[in-house]
């Protein structure tokens, strides 16, 4: 069997997608894994400087209940001024029984707000880069006072600063090691797709399907490739079929092509005779001297020939769409010819000599044949036919009147004598 040599480009190729898939999803869960240990150190570092505050503050409280049973401002000064061991206070303060400021401390060096004018409730108090402490000073069991220390969070945000760029580095390196084993553990996967894809590519273009793809591993790939080398068979296999049903279609259209020819050839000299001969029929309506008119079941007008109009002294235009029955009858005739029409209608042939009107209320001898046109229950109209028989009639009256005369002279003759 033929093999694909086809080449497709490798710009987002499933290789690099999956390379991608790989980065993305080490990034994110050692981002993850850095922003958790990031919130935990932080909220960690807050809690222990909490409690150290807490410690400090109950130790230097319990040193000042001498300095504030006695009054001795200095002395609790001195006992506050040993806060500056601790780096991360800016200010301190004690406070009396009556909450007033007794005695203070400010971290040399530093900025510190001002302090408060009286003690809050107990407790620990969080602001935008301070912590502060409200804490009682015991004294035999009576309240004597309350100390108020003041922490800055530098070595906090310090401390994050370097955590983050550890992290940096620990994600830089993270990544580059991934990507390195990433490039290289996903051709196992996008290898034998992309071989795939260059089969499927070279089956598309070339239209040949008896190219197969190789299989080379057991696997979900594996099986998706022996279901596309079953399915190449079945298409080469119709593909084939196909060819011969289209041979043989040509074959047949061949021979129904000669035979539709012949039959164009026979339906074309059919239509010139059916065209000869109407146009000898219209011309013999045309030309006839005999009045023909053509009317719908509903007794409108549909056709007359020139001698209709000659007749009748109508125009076309005054003929065509209106009813015959209103435009050669009069009131004289009317009956007669609605008794023709009914008679018509049941499928006889009426023949009859009578008058009819003219569009200037004239009458004219005709004789008259009427034809139905449609199968009975189906009638579609009728022809009629006219002739003006006005001379003969006249020669008829003349005859008759030559032939009376004529009867009439023995008769003379014999009274004479």
């Amino acid at each position: 069997m033929a093999k694909a040599d086809m080449r497709i480009p490798h710009g987002g190729s499933i290789g690099q997608k999956l390379t991608r898939v790989i980065l993305i999803t080490c990034g994110v869960s050692i981002l993850m894994a850095c922003t958790v240990l990031a919130a935990y150190d932080f909220f960690t570092f807050r809690t222990d400087l909490a409690k150290l505050l807490i410690q400090t503050g109950g130790t230097t409280g319990a040193n000042s209940t001498a300095a504030l049973s006695f009054g001795d401002a200095d002395s609790a000064r001195e006992i506050l001024s040993s806060l500056g061991a601790q780096n991360n206070i800016v200010q301190a303060c004690i406070f009396a029984r009556d909450g007033t400021i007794f005695a203070s401390y400010a971290r040399p060096g530093s900025h510190p707000g001002s302090l408060p004018p009286s003690p809050s409730p107990d407790g620990i108090v969080s602001t935008a880069g301070h912590v502060a402490l409200f804490q009682p000073i015991w004294l035999n069991g009576e309240r004597i006072g309350t100390i108020y220390l003041d922490s800055d969070t530098q070595d906090l945000y310090k401390r994050e600063w370097h955590l983050a760029e550890i992290a940096l580095i620990a994600v830089f390196g993270s990544f580059v090691t991934a990507y390195l084993l990433a490039a290289r553990l996903q051709r196992s996967i996008s290898e034998p797709v992309r071989q795939l894809a260059e089969t499927v590519s070279a089956v598309s273009l070339g239209k040949d399907y008896s190219i197969r793809a190789t299989k080379s591993s057991e696997d979900e790939i594996g099986s998706l490739v022996d279901g596309f080398n079953v399915m190449l068979d079945r298409i080469h296999e119709r593909e084939r079929a196909l060819q011969l049903a289209r041979d043989d279609l040509e074959v047949r259209v061949s021979e129904r092509t000669s035979e539709l020819q012949k039959e164009i050839a026979e339906r074309k000299h059919t239509e010139e005779e059916l065209e000869e001969r109407t146009a000898f029929f219209n011309s013999l309506i045309e030309n006839s001297p005999i009045a023909i008119v053509a009317v719908g079941i509903d007794d409108i007008v549909q056709f007359c020939n020139p001698a209709f109009e000659t007749m009748f002294r109508y125009r076309q235009a005054d003929i065509i769409g209106k009813s015959l029955l209103k435009l050669i009858t009069n009131s004289e005739v009317r009956s007669e010819v609605a008794t023709n029409r009914e008679d018509l209608w049941k499928g006889k042939v009426i023949h009859t000599v009578s008058k009819r009107a003219r569009s200037d209320g004239s009458l004219v001898d005709v004789e008259a044949f009427s034809v139905p046109l449609g199968p009975s229950g189906h009638r579609t109209g009728a022809v009629m036919q006219y002739q003006d028989i006005t001379k003969r009639k006249r020669a008829e009256e003349a005859l008759l009147r030559a032939k009376e005369a004529a009867e009439a002279a023995p008769r003379a003759s014999f009274w004479q004598i």
